[in-house]
């Protein structure tokens, strides 16, 4: 029997899972639009919940746990539940959940995990008892709460009796931080207060604030905590239990029930403690259970601002029906965001992961949502957060509790998982592309930290009318100072409620108006250090966005003004400030200066040296200062692109790097790649050479001045002093501003320019080649030659010096130049060779058929950074890092080597993997798989740190690729829009029996769809379900392809059918498709 499995509904099933490998997870932390999101992570260890809060660490109702300490901790400190079980005048103790291996029950414990919920169940096979619990979030509510479902079935013949403990033995009360709960928990006790437990429904708080300030400011909002039988009346609770002392007694290790075991018939004591002490929530009841009678208990763990919003939400969730239309909404929100993936082949595996995969990219980018205004959507994305969780424990994540809940996240992290969000609502059209190179700078580097989306008033008579008209009272004046500050859609429902503002219509409506007379951007910190790879993936947003809008090249690239720069205090220093002599010889360890705070909420470059207008640039702009400032930054050797700026590029473990005066091979061939897309555009848009561009002045002195230094021959050193020199000057015309002239620029030159900068992109790249053909991707300079910048300076160690020599080191290979390589390779045949080598090299662990994120580095000084110091196959150490992985494995797809992807998929996909060896759900991405080189072999193949990767990004890529090929949408010969579906499956993909699938819509309305024997389905761009008919079950690619013979298309509307021949949707349908009106394309392959 297998362990761990997944079963014809597509839930992830682990049998004995206490005994299994252990994992952390988390539920999606969704509440709908309208909802306020509560976060949550279990692992399989006890009762599952390790830690669960609202907003961040910070306001945890159970004390967040790092994974290993949540594995040891769950068991005692997550929920329990204790038993006293009578028959025939014996009772027998029982707690259900616990380690089956120190019991002398006959136990079987099994874990149930969904994309929306978690359940638990373990029979007794000794007593005759089953126990089941279940867990989910409440959507689509104006408060935050987990739900728990217990459900205590008789399986034997005779009845029995039940005297009943269950909850959380310990809760945190609202008001502490997690430094508080970590470092100051036996202190913080004196400022906890329970209140309302007269009612039965306990509100945990601190009364005030603890802080040593001259103001003293109470608390009103608190967590809270009620049980009730969903079958009674409603309104009517269980008895609750705050005081530990009551249960355990004093087992203040928080094992044994002592108290609840000592008493022949428990009570609820008449006083229990309610401060001064770290509370419990739990419940208390006794029952009676027939042979195959059944109890359900439901308890509600939440947030709430008001002890009067606690009693209204009471008696709406003891409502009857409640937790059940509840728990069935949940599970619809959740299932519509995976329907936009919907897949549907011979695989139940590869589909259910398609769908999770979509999700957990959501959980990361945000899923971008539509609000109609009188000028148009206006579109932002939701539910997205920083990656932290049981095993990113460093990271501080945000999860907004408010309705249309956005998130903190790193530029590099959302902008990638939000590559093809376009593809997913193309209401968005060009927003993504302006938001992000928006963020970045004139000196080519980006802030760090991603907040959200901020509207600003801009119309100021249009919302003054929307308040007149929408808003009652005294609070259209109240709410008109919160508008003109600037806000996100959230915090003005939040605000709205707090300060008790009664609107005319509904929410939606509302922000509607009143979004109609904003604008918005993307809000930014700069968080810490500017890493070298940010800008790169800002070329996969104008791609994925021209790759649906063919026709809008010219429009985005020449023709609007829509960008602007953002203006960071923190800058790079110049070369003569950057380098230090130490005793190991000269470093760069401080590359940064931090001046004060820009005044300027908006962050954005102005003209006049600043003082001016924000100045606005195309996107030709936009990349030319991009590709100026990284041209002017290679390394000494000529070869990789440094890191100058404290941080390394996308390998975030060669710490070190920057300060040996490191460089990367990646970025050179982005370099390339972004080069030789604008020549590409200016050719394919036929632009005279004759024809000029609007360039402001600094960047234009600054491209000719690079150009003449490149045309001039010199050596890879004399031109890393030369370009530098250029780069610092031009860096310290723009730091305060730019002064505002433009400079018509001829086509012509910028052409040669770029024309120069893909030559010493290919003259790095060979360079750099070994004898067997592989490059390195990473390199550093030791300094043999130097001068002091202060005479008195000389013999002394930590003092300022210039480097006046170099040599160049190599590291071992690393996966990630590859990878950019094949991106940048245009041509098949020397994509496959690369390939060949790689393949045959040390990156690639034959033992699990995956490749490596770099080879063996041991040889290599602990000054690279932290990766030399973790164990071998661990971490970014020689494991399989799944979204470096899958970058390749999308390169090898994009660059035509089918063959050879669908060979490494069968290993490299987690879907096909094997669940016992994976030690967790299939259906759920790693950030690492251990590899072969790990000296425990038992880890080999196991992933870690799940789900909220880049490698969601990646195949969501590959997915769609598969589905619909390279570039579906084009232009044809007569300059008319066309559709060309040309998918890149396998026949073992196409289904062998006629099935019908059912999905749900965002809004929860359920579809069905009979998909025929040997066909393959999916979602087009979210919605139209295209089915290929392959009746031969022949690969789409190869020699001997199926391709499309015949498409039929069914509208949305009553329209009829349209036919057409061939694999080729002409004008107007390819639009008719693009604007959502087709509900349905049926695809002939022979």
């Amino acid at each position: 029997m297998k362990r761990a499995y997944l079963d014809g509904n597509g839930t992830f099933v682990v049998a004995d899972y206490n005994q299994a490998k252990p994992f952390a997870n988390f539920f999606p932390g969704i509440a709908g639009e309208w909802g306020i999101p509560m976060w949550a992570f279990y692992v399989n260890r006890g009762q599952a919940i390790a830690s669960f809060g609202i907003e961040s660490k910070d306001k945890a109702i159970m004390e967040f746990q790092p994974a290993n300490k949540a594995y040891r901790l769950t068991p005692t400190h997550g929920f329990r539940t204790f038993l006293k079980v009578s028959r025939e005048g014996k009772t027998v103790f029982y707690e259900p959940f616990q380690s089956a291996g120190v019991t002398t029950f006959r136990l079987e414990q099994t874990m149930k995990i969904s994309s929306h919920e978690l359940t638990i169940e373990e029979t007794n096979k000794t007593l005759g008892i089953a126990v089941e619990v279940t867990y989910f979030t409440v959507p689509e509510e104006p408060f935050a709460a987990l739900v728990r479902q217990v459900r205590i079935r008789n399986l034997s013949r005779k009845a029995l009796s039940v005297e009943m403990i269950d909850g959380l033995p310990v809760i945190m009360p609202y008001g502490q931080n997690e430094w508080v709960m970590k470092h100051m928990c036996r202190t913080i006790e004196a400022w906890y207060k329970v209140r309302n437990l007269d009612k039965k429904a306990p509100y945990f708080q601190l009364e005030v604030e603890a802080a040593d300030v001259p103001q003293v400011k109470h608390i009103e909002e608190g967590n809270f905590y009620f049980a009730f039988d969903p079958n009674s009346r409603p309104g009517k609770l269980f008895d609750p239990v705050v005081d530990v002392g009551a249960v355990f007694g004093q087992a203040l290790d928080l094992r044994i029930p002592e108290a609840f075991l000592a008493q022949k018939r428990f009570s609820v004591p008449e006083v229990q403690q309610t401060d001064n002490r770290t509370p419990c929530a739990m419940m208390s009841g006794a029952f009676s259970l027939k042979s195959g009678a059944e109890k359900s208990i439901v308890s509600v763990i939440g947030f709430v601002h008001s002890v009067a919003e606690l009693q209204a939400t009471i008696r709406k969730m003891t409502t009857s029906g409640y937790i059940d239309k509840k728990r069935a909404r949940n599970r619809t929100l959740i299932e519509g965001i995976k329907a936009l993936s919907l897949t549907k082949s011979s695989s139940s595996e590869f589909d259910a992961y398609c769908g999770q995969t979509f999700l957990d990219n959501v959980l990361r980018g945000g899923l971008p949502v539509s609000l109609r205004t009188a000028e148009g959507p206006a579109v932002f994305n939701v539910y997205s957060r920083k990656h932290g969780d049981l095993e990113r424990d460093y990271n501080q994540f945000r999860i907004a509790p408010t309705f249309l809940s956005q998130g903190n996240g790193n530029y590099r992290d959302v902008n990638q998982n939000r590559r093809n969000d376009v593809w997913f609502n193309p209401d968005l059209k060009e927003s993504a592309v302006v938001n992000f190179l928006s963020l970045v700078q004139a000196d080519g580097y980006n802030p760090l930290v991603v907040c959200g989306m901020m509207f600003v008033a801009e119309d100021v008579e249009r919302i003054d009318k929307v308040l007149t008209r929408y808003v009652k009272g005294d609070g259209q004046e109240i709410l008109r100072g919160f508008l003109m500050k600037g806000f996100m859609p959230g915090d003005l429902f939040q605000f709205i409620l707090a300060n008790g503002i009664k609107l005319k219509c509904s929410a939606r409506e509302f922000l509607g108006h009143v979004l109609a007379g904003c604008q918005k951007h993307e809000t930014a910190q700069h968080g810490e250090g500017f890493w070298t790879d940010h800008w790169a993936y800002n070329l996969d947003l104008v791609e994925s966005y021209l790759a649906l809008h063919p026709e809008d090249l010219r429009g985005i690239l020449l023709e609007r003004k829509a960008f602007t720069f953002y203006h960071n205090h923190v800058y790079v220093l110049p070369r003569d400030k950057r380098y230090i002599l130490t005793g190991r010889g000269v470093r760069q360890y401080h590359s940064l200066h931090e001046g004060p705070e820009e005044k300027d909420a908006s962050k954005k470059l102005r003209v006049r040296g600043g003082q001016g207008e924000v100045y606005q640039a195309t996107l030709l702009v936009k990349l030319l200062c991009l590709i100026a400032n990284k041209a002017a930054t290679f390394d000494p050797s000529g070869v990789g692109i440094e890191m100058e700026a404290n941080k390394p590029n996308w390998y975030d473990s060669l710490n070190g790097l920057p300060g040996l005066i490191g460089s990367s091979i990646s970025e050179t061939f982005e370099l390339k790649r972004f080069s030789s897309f604008v020549l590409d555009a200016l050719g394919q848009l036929a632009v005279e050479e004759t024809d000029t561009v609007e360039v402001y002045a600094e960047l234009a002195s600054f491209l000719f001045g690079l150009s003449a230094v490149m045309a001039t021959g010199s050596g890879a050193h004399d031109l890393w002093k030369k370009t530098n020199d250029l780069k610092e000057a031009y860096r310290a015309r723009v730091r305060a501003g730019i002064q505002g002239e433009e400079e018509a620029v001829a086509v012509k030159d910028i052409r040669i320019f770029l024309e120069q900068v893909v030559q010493r992109c290919d003259q790095a790249v060979q360079k750099s080649r070994r004898k067997d053909g592989l490059f390195p991707t990473y390199f550093y300079h030791r300094v043999t030659k130097y001068e002091y910048l202060n005479a008195s300076d000389e013999g002394k160690e930590e003092v300022p010096v210039r480097p006046l020599e170099f040599e160049r080191h190599d590291l071992p290979l690393f996966l990630e130049g590859f990878v950019h390589a094949l991106r940048s390779e245009k041509d098949t045949e020397e994509a496959a060779r690369l390939h060949h080598k790689v393949r045959s090299s040390a990156l690639f662990d034959k033992a699990l058929g995956m490749y490596k994120v770099n080879a063996s580095i041991l040889s290599e000084s602990e000054e690279i950074g932290r990766t030399r110091i973790f164990p071998r196959g661990w971490l970014e150490n020689e494991s399989i890092w799944l979204h470096m992985e899958y970058k390749y494995l999308l390169e090898l797809l994009r660059r035509g080597l089918h063959q050879e992807f669908y060979r490494d998929l069968q290993k490299a996909c987690v879907a096909f993997m094997d669940p016992e060896v994976y030690g967790r759900s299939i259906l759920e991405n790693s950030s690492f798989i251990a590899s072969s080189a790990h000296r425990d072999r038992a880890l080999h193949g196991q992933g870690f740190v799940a789900r909220l990767s880049g490698s969601t990004a990646e195949w969501i890529h590959i997915w769609m690729f598969m589905n619909a090929g390279l570039r579906p949408f084009r232009i044809d010969h007569a300059g008319r829009l066309e559709l060309v579906l040309d998918p890149v499956l396998k026949g073992e993909l196409f289904t062998r029996k006629a099935e019908t699938i059912l999905w749900y819509e965002r809004d929860g309305e359920e579809r069905k769809a009979l998909i025929p024997a040997d066909s393959y389905a999916f979602h087009f761009m979210g919605k139209t379900l295209v089915v290929y008919h392959n009746k031969s079950r022949r690969d789409t690619f190869g020699p001997h392809a199926a391709r499309p013979v015949s498409i039929r298309l069914r509208y949305v509307r009553s329209r009829k059918d349209v036919v057409v021949p061939g694999g080729t949707i002409p004008s107007p349908y390819a639009g008719d498709v693009r604007e959502g009106q087709v509900a349905r394309i049926d695809v002939e392959v022979a």
